[in-house]
Formats: C-alpha cells, sequence, structure tokens
C-alpha cells in the first residue's frame, strides 16, 4: 500500500500498512525501501566481481528464508531472515523479538570484502565490516539482514 487510508491507532496493523502515513509523512517502511533500493543499486562498477558461489551453511534454521542477487558493481547480496509472524492477532500487539539464529554462510573462494546491512524497525541500516573468509558466520533474526560480497 502507497499510502494508509487511515490511522486507528498501534492496535490495528491495517493502519501501518503504507509506506507513507495517512496524513502523507513518511513511514519506517518507507525509509526501509529507500534504504534498500540505495543498497541494491550499488555503486560504479569498480574491480573485479565476486565470482564465487554462496550457499546458506545449515539451511535447517527454522523459518529461515534468503535469496542471492548479482549487483551491477559484481557484488552479491544475500538477503536473509526468519520468515515469523512479528503480530500477536488476539492480543493485538507486537510479539517479542525471535531470537538469533545462527547461519554459516559458505563462500567458494574468500571475497576481498563483506559486510552485513542490519535493518531496524525505524528503517534505518547499520553496516558491520565482516571478516573476508570462506566461512562468514551471520545471526540472522526476524529483521531483514543482507550479506554483501564483493
Amino acid at each position: 500500500e502507497l499510502i494508509a487510508s487511515f490511522d486507528h491507532g498501534d492496535g490495528d496493523p491495517e493502519s501501518r500498512f503504507g509506506l507513507l502515513a495517512y496524513d502523507g509523512r513518511p513511514t519506517p517502511a518507507f525509509a526501509a525501501v529507500r534504504n534498500l533500493v540505495a543498497l541494491f543499486k550499488g555503486g560504479d562498477a569498480t574491480g573485479a566481481p565476486f565470482a564465487g558461489e554462496i550457499t546458506v551453511g545449515n539451511p535447517a534454521v527454522p523459518a529461515l528464508v534468503s535469496a542471492q542477487f548479482a549487483r551491477r558493481d559484481g557484488a552479491v547480496l544475500v538477503p536473509l531472515w526468519l520468515g515469523l509472524d512479528g503480530w500477536d492477532r488476539r492480543s493485538l500487539a507486537p510479539r517479542p523479538d525471535a531470537p538469533p539464529q545462527a547461519v554459516g554462510m559458505l563462500l567458494s573462494r574468500t571475497p576481498r570484502m563483506a559486510r552485513l546491512h542490519r535493518f531496524a524497525d525505524d528503517g534505518s541500516v547499520s553496516v558491520q565490516a565482516l571478516p573476508a573468509a570462506p566461512r562468514i558466520p551471520v545471526q540472522v533474526t526476524d529483521r531483514l539482514v543482507v550479506l554483501e560480497v564483493i
């Protein structure tokens, strides 16, 4: 939904679907989408692309969702999250955060650089430099993280 049609308060999740609030203000979802688009747009094609394979080392993590994308500058982006419902329909309140699950990302070759982009509920993103190694441990929750490998 582009803009929320109404605001019935925090107890009504239908009031929070829009990228814009009912009065036109950007929502945290707007900030998250803007930051995600910027991450996937990337920079100029400089240096050699990452030519290795990336696999999820322990796919048995319950509810793990992942995908892989090649960015135009040669980076590989791997979004990861636990696909859990964060809303309790009975109590009309958010559920507690899911505990982090350790996911080992296995790379067929050592990358030049690896970073983890962690998205917060307010749409902001924190970036963490990771060791450039063939095995990269990532803590995954029900919030989006994107592994960037170059």
